[in-house]
């Protein structure tokens, strides 16, 4: 199947456009971002436990999942996981992420850290609606939907089965590549709550 890839200007688009063009068009109802590990003291720990605090206070009441990933839409670590959050999205996150950062580009910057490389897509389709390295400027649109949205251009048509050469968008759950280390080298506040 061939997808269209446009790319987006994160200083241009506006947030608010994108987010609702994402729902109204793709119905996508979850949200996954990333907080970066690093080792310390023989243990994985947030790079910026601020990040990973601050969406657990935020965010709690929409996270539906927690787990360690070696590579996640747009990213792909080596030798060291990072911390994957699958959200529940619709319009009341769309609120908050909003009433939280306005801006998508200044999303990890501005008024306190904030987790990485948002990604939107709908349970079940087989790949990614929007997929970002905020960190980086860069994120993406995989649509066959034209959006006319101001700072979206056209960038390339892929083939479905090259999403993760083209934008590490993996062929696992929730398009991650599951973290193969060992779990006992992560800091216990990093794992999974128990309900």
């Amino acid at each position: 199947m061939k997808i269209t890839c446009w790319n987006v200007d994160l200083r241009i688009v506006s947030s608010v456009g994108l987010l609702e063009w994402c729902l109204r068009e793709h119905g996508v109802d979850r949200m996954l971002v990333a907080v970066r590990l690093e080792k310390s003291r023989a243990r994985w720990m947030p790079m910026n436990p601020e990040a990973s605090d601050r969406l657990e206070r935020l965010f709690s009441p929409h996270i539906r999942e927690r787990f360690l990933a070696s590579g996640w839409p747009g990213n792909e670590m080596f030798r060291h996981p990072g911390f994957v959050y699958l959200l529940e999205f619709g319009t009341a996150v769309k609120d908050l992420v909003l009433r939280v950062e306005p801006n998508l580009h200044k999303w990890h910057i501005d008024d306190g850290p904030l987790p990485e490389d948002i990604c939107l897509f709908r349970l079940g389709d087989p790949h990614p609606i929007f997929v970002s390295v905020i960190h980086e400027g860069d994120a993406w649109l995989l649509t066959n939907k034209e959006p006319q949205l101001r700072g979206i251009s056209l960038d390339k048509v892929i083939n479905s089965k090259n999403l993760r050469k083209e934008l590490l968008a993996f062929p696992g759950k929730y398009f991650c590549r599951p973290w193969r280390g060992k779990l006992q080298t992560v800091d216990k506040r990093m794992l999974p709550k128990r309900k």
